[in-house]
């Protein structure tokens, strides 16, 4: 008589791995134009106009500062003159704006430069831009925003040395820095009032180093350069409100 064995090990029961899903943080960027708007109200002097200033301003019903002195909207800028003769010129004016295209990617520490022969102008705007600015981490999959830093810097006639731009992002020194997360593209202005007089050369250098990785996607192109010159109207005897 034969004797027939099972033999066997463990429990019942199954397992199951679990696959966590990679996550991607919100866009964080968007940017920013301005429209400069002059409202004339009327003709001769005023004893008072624009009173309360912002305060007095609204958007779509909205006012643009609470009367406890905080701002519904950022970046509003407000003035008014009352319609004396000899009233002094709005300094938000927009001015006359010449712009040159430049539209060349930087790479590390090498500096791109553009010529203008432009005169007569008070102040300039050099637009850096993003295509897209990401980092996605290689072991969890999730993708997050990141930095990428610039420097702005010009040299009018004459001058030996450049004259670096401050930064405007909170930065010491003149770096600028673009921070944050976006899939699409994104431009920096960086506004300055010029030293000098024309012809002037401008200058962005990148200065981080360059994306090895498509993991990390943070490419800068030197888009363009306006520069501007203000006008000096002071519309005498006109009631005016300027707002930007």
């Amino acid at each position: 008589m034969n004797n027939d064995y099972i033999v066997g090990a463990g429990g019942g029961g199954s397992s199951q791995s679990s696959t966590r899903v990679s996550v991607e943080d919100p866009n964080t960027l968007r940017s920013k134009s301005y429209a400069t708007i002059i409202d004339l109200l009327g003709e001769g002097e005023w004893e008072e106009v624009g009173v309360g200033g912002l305060k007095g301003v609204y958007f779509d019903n909205v006012v643009a500062q609470n009367s406890d002195g905080t701002y519904n909207f950022d970046g509003v800028s407000y003035e008014t003159r009352s319609g004396t003769i000899d009233q002094s010129p709005l300094t938000l004016s927009a001015g006359t704006a010449s712009t040159y295209s430049v539209g060349i990617s930087m790479k590390w520490n090498q500096p791109v430069e553009k010529y203008v022969e432009a005169t007569d102008v008070d102040y300039a705007r050099v637009v850096v831009g993003v295509s897209r600015l990401s980092e996605q981490d290689p072991n969890t999959g999730d993708t997050h925003g990141t930095i990428v830093q610039f420097q702005v810097e010009y040299k009018p006639n004459g001058y030996s040395s450049w004259i670096g731009v401050p930064s405007q992002t909170g930065d010491s020194g003149i770096t600028q820095t673009i921070a944050g997360k976006t899939n699409s593209a994104y431009e920096r202005q960086v506004t300055f009032r010029l030293e000098g007089s024309a012809p002037y050369y401008f200058r962005v250098t990148r200065q981080s180093p360059d994306s090895t990785s498509d993991l990390l996607q943070n490419s800068t192109v030197f888009q363009a350069v306006s520069v501007v010159s203000q006008e000096k109207l002071n519309y005498p005897c006109s009631v005016l409100a300027m707002l930007s």
